[in-house]
């Protein structure tokens, strides 16, 4: 109460000030600045009974922080905000304060009659401001008040692990199979970044803020907790999702009775009693088939399985990795994890999206192991020399060596019984994957968030878009403008992408042809294009000289790879060209791109549309068709075995 009283009667002064001649607020010149400080002195005279001081460097102890500490972020009070900035004076940080103890030292000083003000040298972290007459106001900080946290480590985490000699993994708590899956995955970066898989040390989160806030505050350097990757998961939280090391999807789960009843979406009899619990990435999904006197929506995985252990729900919608997971550590009895899956969840291991370097290492490492099942390598003697300090001549099959390939991992924890088509080797068949966009819209997204202002997208906006065709067998005489295959297909996407951010208008688009990849690549890597098509995905492209993408945007990145999923969730939901307007409303990259993905699709269609164009209608396409979750996905890019037999 004294507080507000003491903030309330210096908005009253303040008011008072602006009435003041002189004190006009958009007043910005030297003078009337100066005349602003002379006025506001007369309105603060310094008594004994104001500061608790009448002689010269007298302490003045009535002096009170939070008054200082109100001063910037009362949001009753534009115009004392307004004022105070003007009035900002640039000094050093010494730390952070702490609220709990007085920590500004005021002292009468005597000026010049003219300097008639007080300078705040420090409060906080507000910037040091003009109070009153006659003040000079200093900040002493007590001895034993901790200082600020140090600032991240600017250097390379591959050098930062290297020297520490242990990796940090985020890892969920327990000793369950599926647990043990992920730890040895842990084990995997450890063998190649350190040579010694058991050079770790778990960091044990509980929710997937806390994985987020593990990794943003250094305290982990990867995380391999079961998360699945979506869109909005790697642009809100600036996150960098590997290779998908598991491909999972939600089911419902729980009581035996209840989980039939929710598959058949029966309400009446026997399922009257139904009442499923969900988290807010399925709420869409939910909401579309049950009422809501039928559902609750969770805060966390942790709270609804909380909820079922209390009664409130008898199903529970989660992937069954996680489920199995708090079925186990819960001891839950008379449950039952559902066999369909209704979503879909590609589990990555993460790391933070501000070093791509660090990044592809993990992500490599994923590689191998799938490489090394591919070709048949099988643990063996584990190399324990010294790594090298270069992300592209590190012995990434070392992971294979120390700890095994992808299938001898999985069979000893989770079991081989266990693994389903889906997280098999592919080798030709359907591939393409609807990784979740995640929530899409929000009411109250800026129209360009300050993430995209800096980022090239906003360019894009204003100024044509340079795409980069590389061209392969069917375009050699470089007339990619018509459908004709492969080039045929880059062209389309490369309009699609100019159709999303220049609502619907695919002029602004310049082609530059590449004869080949190294072309290609540097053509990249010295900007005269924006973005390339038809560049393979290997291990060169990853570990060039530089990015052999803009690794240094990553909203651009997960911008053009939103677009492209675009055409792959159409082509799920049964959406063409003709009904593109049934395609999702999108705020994630702002406002301004509320359309994106309706324009994308309305220029050429869903991937079915834009491949049966550019191909002709096929019965076998490969890998370039959807994956209904009916066959192999885990795939590894190639390139890797060139690194290590060069």
């Amino acid at each position: 109460e004294e507080e507000h009283e003491e903030s309330s009667n210096y908005d009253a002064e303040l008011e008072e000030t602006n009435n003041v001649p002189g004190l006009a607020p958009d007043s910005s010149s030297a003078d009337k600045d100066e005349e602003q400080a002379h006025a506001l002195s007369k309105q603060r005279s310094t008594t004994d009974d104001s500061v608790g001081a009448v002689d010269i460097n007298e302490r003045a102890p009535n002096i009170n922080l939070r008054t200082f500490r109100q001063a910037g972020r009362n949001k009753r009070s534009k115009n004392r905000g307004s004022l105070l900035s003007r009035f900002a004076q640039s000094t050093r940080n010494k730390g952070e304060p702490n609220n709990d103890e007085a920590i500004i030292e005021a002292y009468l000083v005597e000026e010049e009659p003219e300097l008639e003000y007080a300078v705040a040298e420090q409060v906080s972290c507000l910037p040091p401001i003009i109070l009153g007459s006659g003040l000079r106001l200093t900040k002493e900080m007590p001895s034993e008040m901790p200082s600020m946290a140090p600032s991240q480590d600017p250097r390379p985490t591959l050098e930062i692990v290297q020297e520490r000699g242990y990796l940090l993994c985020g890892l969920r708590p327990g000793n369950t199979d599926v647990l043990g899956f992920l730890r040895e995955l842990c084990r995997s970066v450890a063998a190649v970044v350190l040579g010694n898989p058991d050079s770790f040390k778990a960091v044990d989160p509980l929710t997937f803020s806390s994985l987020v806030a593990g990794l943003q505050d250094a305290s982990s350097d990867v995380l391999i907790a079961g998360a699945s990757r979506t869109v909005e998961r790697e642009v809100h939280n600036s996150l960098t999702f590997s290779t998908p090391y598991y491909y999972e999807g939600a089911s419902y789960n729980g009581n035996a009775t209840f989980v039939n009843c929710a598959y058949d979406q029966k309400r009446h009899q026997e399922c009257e009693g139904l009442m499923i619990c969900a988290v807010k990435k399925s709420e869409d999904y939910i909401e579309q088939r049950f009422s809501p006197e039928f559902y609750f929506i969770g805060t966390s995985f942790d709270d609804i399985y909380d909820m079922y252990e209390n009664g409130t729900c008898n199903v529970i919608v989660g992937d069954r990795l996680t489920t199995k997971f708090h079925m186990n550590s819960r001891n839950f009895t008379d449950f039952v994890i559902g066999n369909t899956t209704i979503t879909n969840e590609p589990l990555s291991i993460v790391t933070r999206n501000d070093e791509s370097d660090w990044s592809d290492i993990v992500n490599w490492v994923l590689q191998a192991l799938l490489y090394g099942e591919k070709i048949g390598l099988t643990q063996n003697i584990c190399d324990y020399d010294t790594p090298s300090t270069i992300a592209s001549k590190l012995n990434y099959i070392n992971a294979v060596n120390c700890v095994g390939n992808y299938d001898e991992i999985f069979s000893r924890t989770i079991g081989e019984a266990n693994r389903n088509e889906i997280n098999r080797i592919n080798f030709g068949t359907k591939m393409l994957y609807l990784t979740p966009f995640g929530p899409l819209y929000d009411d109250d997204a800026e129209d360009l968030p300050t993430q995209v202002r800096l980022s090239l997208l906003q360019d894009l906006i204003s100024r044509v878009i340079r795409c980069g065709i590389v061209v392969r067998n069917g375009c050699e005489d470089g007339n990619i403008t018509s459908p004709d295959n492969i080039c045929g297909i880059g062209v389309d996407l490369c309009y699609s992408l100019a159709a999303s951010i220049d609502d619907g208008n695919t002029e602004n688009v310049h082609f530059t042809i590449f004869q080949d990849d190294d072309s290609a690549l540097m053509g990249i890597r010295n900007r005269s294009v924006d973005v390339l098509v038809g560049l393979k995905a290997d291990f060169n492209s990853d570990f060039g000289e530089e990015p052999a993408t803009l690794d240094n945007d990553p909203i651009f990145a997960s911008y053009v790879n939103c677009i492209v999923l675009a055409t792959i969730y159409a082509v799920h939901r049964g959406i063409t060209k003709d009904s593109a307007f049934n395609m999702p409303a999108m705020t994630l990259f702002g406002k301004h791109f509320l359309w994106a993905l309706k324009d994308a699709v309305k220029v050429n269609g869903n991937y079915d549309e834009i491949y049966e164009r550019n191909f002709g209608e096929t019965e076998d396409r490969g890998r370039n068709a959807l994956n209904n979750l009916e066959t192999p996905q885990l795939f590894n890019n190639p390139g890797l075995v060139a690194s290590i037999f060069p």
